[in-house]
């Protein structure tokens, strides 16, 4: 190499596990990984340390190998560390990996000892950029935490899921902001392209109003955003992710120049600003606020009704027995509603939360959440040491409950466990080859894709209602035909541990306006 080539290569960012990074981050990498070497023999002589999946990344570790293929690399590391508990080298640091459904409900059980308190701090400054005034000024953080769970608690929610109903059926409907606009006519679109944009601005104007920017410009803002906050979750720099910090300065812009103006959010939101204003918070906090209002929702919601309705159309019955069943519970709750006029759509909330039976539909979004949700239940241990199993952690470890790997694994949902079969969560319905030849009821099986414990998912039952409401009206307004010639689709890496994971390619659909 010569001395000019080599000058170049020292002073170039380097390309690493999708990262850009600098010269002196690998320098100071090289020099750490000695270090971290000798720190690491030193911490594993304990014989009741978990084990740790061996890498030779300095830094980054295990990253590229996880973001190449979660589902190899955790079948990898449970066949060579079968224990149930493993280490992952992630970003200079160790995480503990939960693999067995035993030491995953130990730690939901033990709020004491594994707590997600002090992960929530972490993932509001590293993730969101929040302020440390913001976050330790004053009580309004946990007063918004508190108001959020008010909101979201099944009694409470109905206002909610009404005007989430109310705004999606305005958005198609009621504009020409979707195409196809006009019955008869159509178009032809990637499936989450599609669902994604509707999505985007009905949940928007639910929780923002009619003023909100939700362009094509700021969807693909929030998309630049959303697609890289798993990996800063996970403990990467966002130092060295350039994209997903545009991103996040740019939804926020969009939040700002929307608090500039005249606007009326939903009483969720307004309740949430008020509290944040209140307690002397700034714009820039403001605005990470709100964007910690909308990113929960859009994050998972709509690719979980993306998923359903991309799977069932790939399914030999595809998506008519669902139509059917919708049709056969909505006439059967006109009947009882003769008060109501029109079509059971036109009543979508009431309908949805008068418990109808729709057991096709209920099996197909928990087996859609089960087969494709990779969530990572984080804790920190805040003991002086605690046991999982035959293994001891410390104060101080990060724990990662990997649900994935339960929802995956065959001696819980049988040797099928790895396919999706929508009828897998109706009471007594034969699904083939599954535990006992028999479908369960969610409590049945250890499924956990909202997490466990007291800090289980507060959004739950909105986002049941969302997908529901999301799937029944897009059924219902419109057909979709696939373009096999130009269709190839799979369950992609992306957003692993935080939620559902995203398509890799995607089907291409004939949309036609019913």
């Amino acid at each position: 190499m010569s001395s000019n080539a080599t000058i170049s290569w020292l002073t170039e960012p380097k390309k690493i596990a999708g990262y850009d990074i600098p010269p002196a981050a690998l320098a100071v990498a090289a020099a750490a990984l000695l270090f971290g070497t000798l720190q690491f023999t030193k911490s594993s002589k304990s014989s009741n340390a978990p084990p740790v999946v061996s890498t030779w990344v300095p830094y980054l570790g295990s990253a590229d190998a996880i973001d190449r293929d979660p589902d190899a690399f955790l079948a990898a590391a449970k066949k060579k560390h079968p224990g149930g508990v493993f280490g992952v080298k992630i970003a200079g640091k160790i995480y503990y990996y939960v693999t067995d459904v035993k030491y995953i409900n130990t730690v939901y059980k033990q709020p004491k000892t594994f707590s997600i308190s002090s992960m929530t701090f972490y993932w509001a400054k590293w993730v969101f950029d929040i302020s440390d005034k913001a976050l330790f000024g004053s009580n309004a953080y946990p007063e918004i935490g508190e108001h959020l769970h008010r909101t979201f608690a099944p009694k409470n929610i109905s206002p909610l899921v009404e005007s989430y109903a109310s705004q999606l059926y305005s958005v198609i409907q009621g504009s020409d902001e979707i195409k196809p606009a006009a019955p008869g006519t159509s178009i032809e679109t990637p499936l989450l392209e599609f669902i994604n944009r509707i999505a985007f601005i009905a949940t928007s104007r639910m929780l923002f109003g009619p003023t909100f920017d939700t362009s094509d410009e700021a969807i693909a803002i929030f998309d630049a955003f959303d697609s890289q906050v798993y990996k800063a979750s996970n403990g990467y720099p966002p130092a060295l992710m350039p994209s997903f910090r545009k991103g996040r300065e740019g939804i926020k812009k969009l939040f700002r120049k929307y608090m500039e103006t005249p606007h009326q959010p939903g009483s969720f939101v307004a309740e949430s600003h008020e509290i944040g204003r209140d307690s002397g918070w700034d714009e820039n906090d403001l605005a990470t606020l709100m964007l910690g209002n909308l990113w929960p929702t859009m994050a998972n919601i709509p690719f979980s009704a993306y998923w359903a309705i991309c799977l069932s159309l790939q399914h030999p019955e595809g998506v008519q027995p669902l139509i059917d069943e919708l049709d056969t519970a909505g006439a059967h709750f006109m009947d009882s509603h003769p008060e109501l006029k029109g079509n059971y759509t036109d009543h979508l909330a009431a309908f949805l939360q008068s418990s109808p039976a729709i057991p096709l539909l209920s099996s197909t979004i928990s087996e859609t959440l089960r087969y494709t949700t990779d969530s990572y239940s984080m804790r920190d241990v805040i003991v002086d040491q605690a046991q999982l199993g035959p293994y001891t952690v410390k104060k101080g470890d990060t724990i990662v409950c990997v649900t994935r790997g339960v929802h995956m694994d065959k001696n819980e949902f049988g040797e099928n466990a790895e396919e999706w079969i929508p009828k897998r969560f109706m009471r007594d319905a034969p699904v083939g080859e599954d535990k006992k030849g028999v479908s369960g009821t969610e409590t049945q099986f250890n499924w956990m894709p909202f997490g466990g414990g007291i800090s289980m998912c507060s959004g739950r039952h909105f986002a049941q209602y969302h997908m529901k409401i999301t799937i029944t009206t897009l059924l219902k307004m419109f057909r979709f035909d696939v373009n096999h010639a130009k269709s190839k689709v799979k369950l992609g890496p992306t957003n692993r541990g935080f939620g559902i994971r995203r398509p890799e390619g995607d089907l291409i659909v004939k949309v036609t306006r019913l």
